[in-house]
């Protein structure tokens, strides 16, 4: 269905039932010749979920699941379970010197990662898992990936340096850092993706970006004031320097408005020509300070001042009086609307799918249990994921007929009930009013 609704996207020469029948055959065990330059073409989100309750940055889960869903359909196109730890493998560890004589007994290890390896690297490593399966097995890439913005994901996923001559004819170069500031140098070689899968673009999820804007912001508000320095208590003492945020006034609620203005300004990217982004980006600051020029439909205080309404409740910060604020915060966000940022957010695709998964997950597989150290967390996996394709009331119906239980009438009902909540609930998220 993905590939049905991405034949705007194909290569010239692309035959949709040619492919499909490439990809039954290949799911019933025949050699299928299919050419390579004629591979299907999908734009998809990814973003990780893990089975451990969070905790600060310790990036410590024993195993995570990835679920890549088509942006056009929204359905899944693959799915990866990483787990990094075995109760038969891993367990006699902790049992001190003798623990490392004892031999773990005969069992299938659903381990797939390096014990020591971090969440943050099971996300890579899955992603990865996923765009090699699709390519083997399905005649298809992604060519754009909607995620989140992870640098080490982007390193990983791309070719070898060697690779990248091969197919380019040259070394990949990037532009250096510290000491090599100013200079081209190679790039560090970080990537595992298999020539020759065509090496994604990956694009920045709204929410996720946000995210890192209000995160700025919390920095700039910490930040040590140097106009404060060498100021002298009644003693002569040394004064420690001011935040930012004690100086200027900056408070927990102009990052919360500000934050909101940047969530409503990405969302109406894909409605507005590309060379009005940077003017749009303005708003976000701008609105802030009671500058609506920049601004569009979704600022009603712009409506308002057109016909003459002045809410006195409403209150904006002044340009003049919070000059220097005015100015750190244009700074700040001017990182975040350039075009090339502004490119990786104006799509109009996100991660909420994904999102909604790792809810439904969460459900099968609580967090404050571990299911990774046998088949356990698979099998809580694929229930969530059968949920996701055909519905509470289906899949859990089709269970009962497959295992020749009968549905009872109450149960029924109560699967019905529970389809047509999230029905609603769905259709409610879809309303624009």
């Amino acid at each position: 269905e993905e590939v049905e609704k991405s034949l705007h996207l194909q290569p010239v020469g692309f035959d949709f039932q040619r492919w499909k029948q490439a990809v039954k055959a290949k799911a019933s065990g025949l050699a299928t010749d299919y050419p390579v330059g004629l591979y299907a073409k999908v734009r998809c989100s990814d973003d990780m979920g893990w089975n451990k309750r969070s905790s600060g940055k310790q990036r410590n889960s024993r195993s995570g699941h990835c679920l890549a869903l088509g942006c056009e359909s929204g359905n899944p196109l693959a799915l990866a379970s990483m787990v990094n730890w075995c109760r038969h493998c891993d367990q006699p560890k902790y049992k001190g010197p003798e623990g490392s004589k004892i031999r773990p007994p005969p069992h299938t290890c659903y381990k797939n990662c390096k014990s020591n390896d971090s969440s943050g690297g099971m996300e890579s490593a899955g992603l990865l898992q996923m765009m090699h399966h699709v390519w083997d097995n399905y005649f298809l890439y992604f060519f754009e990936i909607v995620t989140d913005d992870d640098s080490t994901m982007k390193a990983r996923c791309r070719w070898s340096n060697d690779d990248y001559e091969k197919h380019h004819g040259c070394r990949p170069m990037v532009e250096g850092k510290g000491k090599d500031a100013g200079k081209m140098v190679e790039r560090t070689e970080k990537g595992k993706l298999r020539y020759p899968i065509p090496e994604p673009k990956f694009l920045a999820d709204p929410a996720h970006r946000k995210k890192t804007f209000r995160d700025h912001l919390y920095k700039l508000k910490n930040r040590h004031d140097p106009e404060t320095a060498g100021h002298l208590t009644k003693e002569g003492k040394k004064k420690r320097m001011s935040l930012l945020g004690t100086t200027l006034g900056f408070t927990d609620i102009d990052i919360l408005r500000l934050t909101r203005n940047f969530a409503y300004m990405s969302r109406q990217l894909k409605d507005i020509p590309k060379n009005k982004w940077e003017e749009a980006g303005r708003a976000v600051v701008e609105h802030h300070f009671d500058n609506h020029e920049f601004c569009g439909d979704f600022c009603v205080r712009k409506k308002e001042l057109a016909q003459n309404i002045d809410d006195p409740l409403k209150t904006y910060r002044s340009p003049t009086d919070d000059k220097r604020l005015y100015e750190l915060l244009q700074e700040t966000l001017e990182h975040f609307i350039s075009v090339s940022r502004l490119e990786e957010i104006g799509h109009g695709f996100h991660t909420n799918g994904n999102e909604s998964f790792n809810n439904t997950m969460s459900y099968f597989a609580p967090k404050n249990r571990t299911f990774s150290g046998s088949c356990s967390l698979k099998l809580r996996t694929l229930f969530a994921v059968c949920i996701k394709i055909l519905g509470f009331a289906s899949f859990f119906t089709s269970l009962f007929i497959k295992l020749g239980m009968t549905v009872p009438n109450g149960t029924r009902h109560c699967f019905k009930t529970v389809g047509d909540a999230k029905f609603r609930h769905l259709e409610h998220s879809r309303c624009t009013e």
